[in-house]
């Protein structure tokens, strides 16, 4: 259904209207937390969304290794994540991290739509390729620990439809499942302090799917990264002294 993004009031504090552009799809609203799913139409952005994807296509890593219960492998998609050097060492997820690549004009173009659409300060893009069905993501959520507060976090979609499952994370109460297909020049906000506290989010594979792009803005600062950064790099250090 077609609905205005609810009131601060009403949500605790998620986005209101002064933040957000003018209309958008509401996809799902917890019953109790703050944490809704939005989906809007970023269609007439279509022309400066594919030059943004073009200039990253080929400054992606192709299936970065990860370690999962102490085993090593790939990921099954491709990533990069891009922003300036200065305010952000990267992006930190499940003990890894997508160092800094410094941003293109096309990226920092669309980067500077993004913010003036919904009045956020986002410094960093995390970019993730599907290039087919069979790659995925596995249900998650988002470590926010050393992102600045914003409105939520907002992921911008091209190409291939594919679904972004949402579920109910384990111990929260009243939280309904929604299952989403992710349109190409569309975006969804996950807004809502307790969006991570209360869901899970990722993407299944999906036979005969085509090459999907995602864009995902976050509010970055080096300060608040820091403890994380000392963390990984004391990490890294005894993993090459194990190897040696």
């Amino acid at each position: 259904m077609d609905a205005d993004p609810p009131d601060n009031e009403a949500t605790g504090g998620a986005p209101d209207r002064a933040s957000v552009p003018d209309s958008a799809t509401l996809l799902l609203r917890h019953k109790t937390a703050d944490a809704m799913l939005l989906e809007f139409d970023l269609r007439d952005y279509e022309t400066p969304l594919v030059k943004a994807v073009l200039e990253v296509s080929d400054l992606l890593d192709k299936e970065p290794p990860i370690r999962v219960y102490n085993r090593d492998c790939k990921m099954r998609r491709n990533l990069g994540f891009f922003g300036d050097p200065d305010e952000t060492y990267g992006y930190f997820f499940s003990g890894q991290l997508a160092a800094t690549k410094p941003i293109g004009p096309s990226n920092k173009a669309l980067l500077d739509i993004v913010n003036g659409l919904f009045h956020e300060s986002h410094n960093g893009v995390l970019v993730n390729e599907y290039e087919d069905g069979e790659h995925y993501i596995s249900p998650h959520r988002d470590d926010e620990l050393g992102l600045a507060p914003s409105g939520g976090v907002l992921c911008i979609s091209y190409g291939a439809e594919r679904t972004l499952v949402v579920k109910e994370y384990k111990g929260a109460k009243d939280a309904p499942m929604c299952a989403a297909r992710t349109k190409s020049c569309h975006a969804l906000l996950m807004a809502g302090k307790d969006f991570q506290k209360v869901y899970t989010h990722g993407v299944p594979k999906e036979a005969g799917a085509g090459r999907r792009i995602s864009l995902t803005y976050r509010t970055h600062s080096k300060d608040r990264e820091e403890k994380k950064y000392q963390a990984y790099v004391k990490a890294q250090s005894r993993k090459r002294e194990r190897e040696e």
